[in-house]
């Protein structure tokens, strides 16, 4: 419905197409049997830390995002519903990924002999 009512007309049909995938693959399977105005912050992270577990690119966790966000907006502006459970929600999965940590003896043993054998 949303689909229909904001976006036909307004982006491409290719964009179309990718926000239904979006929520075929992604949206449906963890909150779409929920109506709108029940849809909680915890339900809407619980999709993108799923995301981050299985390794989806940040690319992919933006967009979805960004439609997400998208549609919470268009649905309190229209009294849809009462709060943005997207309003907190600022999504990355770096923090994860880059924390610093030291290398084990193993890691270090097999850099410095990859060091030696470069410098020979």
């Amino acid at each position: 419905m949303f689909i229909k009512l904001y976006k036909e007309g307004v982006v491409k049909p290719q964009s179309i197409s990718v926000i239904e995938r979006e929520y075929k693959s992604y949206i449906k399977p963890q909150i779409g049997n929920k109506e709108i105005q029940t849809v909680t912050e915890w339900d809407v992270k619980s999709i993108f830390d799923e995301m981050c577990e299985k390794g989806y690119a940040t690319t992919t966790i933006n967009n979805l995002h960004g439609h997400l966000a998208s549609m919470f907006e268009k649905a309190g502006i229209k009294k849809i519903i009462k709060g943005n459970p997207m309003k907190e929600i600022g999504y990355s999965c770096n923090a994860k990924k880059n924390e610093k940590r030291e290398l084990t003896d193993y890691e270090l043993y097999w850099f410095f002999r990859g060091l030696e054998e470069k410098t020979k």
